[in-house]
């Protein structure tokens, strides 16, 4: 219930970034106090990092694909992120597995926060600001066929750089 709150509230970029915030700091409070937390302790900031990663992260990887793709190619789309998912996890059981037998549990988790921290910076460079207005103006833009006012809806400030962008053509015509 917590992401159906946290979603429409903060926007889906803000979610993949302060819940990837909380789970760096918490992965690294494991990894600073690792000999000094009691297991009870340690169980239940894990268990935050988890809520953390299920409110914003897990829950936006979910929705941004099924939101931001074009209506033509949106269930292809996100079908091809949602199995790009399931071979990320894949991957991730069998590297956390692999870790920790090689270098134990407090460097594994070092390791799985550093991997936040860069999943942090590629959402902050690759993921567009937008919300339920933006996709509403996409939709219209998308009518129209015109990809560089597309772009500037995504990436250069949502609806306000789109009524520049029409205001500049309308100018320049």
């Amino acid at each position: 219930y917590g992401a159906a709150w946290f979603l429409p509230t903060f926007g889906r970029k803000h979610a993949f970034l302060y819940g990837y915030v909380g789970m760096i700091a918490i992965f690294m409070t494991l990894v600073i106090f690792f000999n000094h937390l009691p297991g009870w302790l340690f169980t239940i900031l894990y268990g935050l990092q988890m809520t953390c990663d299920w409110i914003g992260p897990c829950a936006a990887s979910y929705v941004v694909p099924s939101e931001i793709f074009p209506t033509a190619a949106r269930a292809t789309a996100h079908g091809i992120s949602a199995a790009s998912g399931k071979l990320g996890a894949v991957v991730g059981i069998y590297g956390v597995g692999v870790l920790v037998d090689t270098i134990g549990v407090r460097w594994m988790l070092l390791t799985v926060g550093g991997l936040t921290v860069v999943a942090m910076v590629w959402v902050q460079l690759l993921i567009p600001e937008y919300d339920e207005q933006t996709l509403e103006g996409l939709e219209e833009v998308d009518s129209r066929g015109d990809r560089c006012e597309i772009l500037n809806w995504l990436y250069g400030g949502g609806m306000k750089a789109g009524k520049r962008a029409k205001k500049g053509k309308a100018a320049g015509a």
